[in-house]
């Protein structure tokens, strides 16, 4: 499925169900090769892409930061688990994870996360959630420009959070977001804010969205 269109994320969760349940046939008789680490790895890995295209986000996300920002855990080894043990698994599981320190600081609940009751996550907010987008930073580090100063403005270094929370080129929507959000506009309370708040996530989405295209248009410019 493409990132950029093509179903929403309610869709894609339920087509990612669709092959999860094709891959749980039968699943009494092939449970056993899950205690090879290897088999168990490879289902891991189902469960991460299937995630991935359910948020429409960079393959290059850590396998646990996205199953947080899709709101889906790997169900492999836990599906016998009842709820409330599936998620203090899974959050023990999120606090220990190696990769993927910035969703956690965004996101350091999985439950409060999870349980929202509002608000689809797409391409332009996966890059948010994740730090993997257009960032001159994270871009850098693939190899993908020669530097990871920001192009808008005179910051060395232009990451995710400098493009939300700093950068001046983007000042002027930053302002409207900042009367909407009811809290200071911070990190840490980006997240909670747009959990609580349709309104403020609607609104928040159009910003960012807005810059990331932007910046997507721009980079096209100059590789024509």
């Amino acid at each position: 499925m493409p990132n950029i269109g093509g179903p929403r994320q309610e869709k894609r969760i339920l087509l990612n169900e669709v092959v999860h349940a094709s891959i749980l046939y039968a699943a009494p008789i092939w449970a056993k090769a899950l205690e090879v680490k290897k088999r168990k790895t490879e289902t891991s890995i189902s469960s991460a892409t299937g995630a991935l295209r359910v948020v429409s986000a960079y393959r290059t996300v850590a396998e646990q930061a996205v199953f947080v920002i899709a709101g889906r855990t790997d169900k492999a080894d836990i599906k016998n688990e009842a709820k409330e043990i599936l998620y203090q698994l899974w959050q023990r599981r999120w606090d220990e994870a190696y990769g993927g320190k910035w969703t956690h600081m965004l996101i350091p609940n999985i439950r409060r996360w999870t349980e929202r009751k509002h608000g689809q996550v797409d391409y332009y907010l996966s890059q948010i959630l994740s730090g993997h987008g257009a960032f001159e930073h994270y871009l850098y580090r693939f190899k993908k420009r020669a530097s990871a100063a920001c192009k808008y403005c005179s910051s060395a270094i232009d990451d995710v959070s400098h493009t939300i929370f700093e950068c001046s080129a983007w000042e002027p929507g930053r302002l409207k977001i900042k009367g909407i959000f009811k809290v200071p506009f911070k990190k840490e309370n980006l997240v909670p804010s747009i959990v609580e708040d349709e309104d403020i996530w609607e609104a928040f989405v159009a910003f960012i969205s807005k810059i990331l295209r932007q910046k997507e248009l721009d980079q096209r410019r100059v590789e024509e």
